[in-house]
This record gives structure tokens, sequence and C-alpha cells, in this order.
């Protein structure tokens, strides 16, 4: 049987365009509309801190390939910070899923289906 399997462009891709697309839209808006001093600074350093778990996503991805994520990290790091980093993983995955789908939910909400109660559309 064969894996299916992404390559380093394809996960970069799928992790740092949705990201990037919704926080540049919305989010470095909102910073500089509100603190407007020193805003830019800030912006450029969370790129810059943004792009460490992107690498460490892509160093685990491409250290053994026959192994799956969690196999992968448990073998990097032992099986007790292994289990741990697994855990951290799936919970940011968590939340970088619902702050996205509430989001969406929000403008689609306010530009479609302003009459609409959130909770009905989510």
């Amino acid at each position: 049987m064969t894996k299916n399997k992404l390559s380093n462009i394809s996960f970069a891709s799928l992790i740092l365009f949705p990201i990037l697309s919704f926080f540049s839209g919305i989010g470095i808006h909102n910073i500089i509309k509100i603190s407007k001093v020193d805003s830019y600074i800030s912006v450029l350093l969370t790129y810059i801190i943004g792009f460490i778990p992107l690498l460490l996503f892509i160093l685990i991805f491409n250290y053994k390939t026959e192994l799956g994520i969690n196999e992968k990290v448990k073998y990097l790091f032992g099986p007790i910070l292994g289990s741990i980093i697994n855990y951290l993983i799936y919970i940011l995955l968590l939340v970088i899923g619902v702050v996205l789908f509430h989001g969406i939910s929000n403008f689609v909400i306010s530009q479609f289906l302003a009459e609409t109660p959130i909770l009905v559309f989510m």
C-alpha cells in the first residue's frame, strides 16, 4: 500500500498561507489602528518569531520519512517529552481551527447574512 506524503513546500504552504492571509487582511489592520505606536515593529517581530515553529515542523518532517508525525516527535524528543509536544500540537491546531472558523463566520454574517444570529450560522 502506498502512502500519500506531503512535500516540504506543500506542508509549508498548507500552514503558512492560510495563517498569513487571514492575519494580513484583518490582524495587521487592527493592530495598526488600535496601537498606532511601534505596531510596525511588533508585526515584523511576530512574522520572524512565527517562522520558528514552521522551521521546526519542516525539520520534523524531514527526519525519517517512513514514520508518521507522532512517531517522529516521540523518536526525536523521547516518549515523555514527545507526548507532551504531540498534545501541544493538537491543542495548537484546535485553537487555530476555532479562531479561523470564528473569524470566517463573523465575516460571512457581517457581509452576507446580517440578520442571521452567529450561532445559527456556525
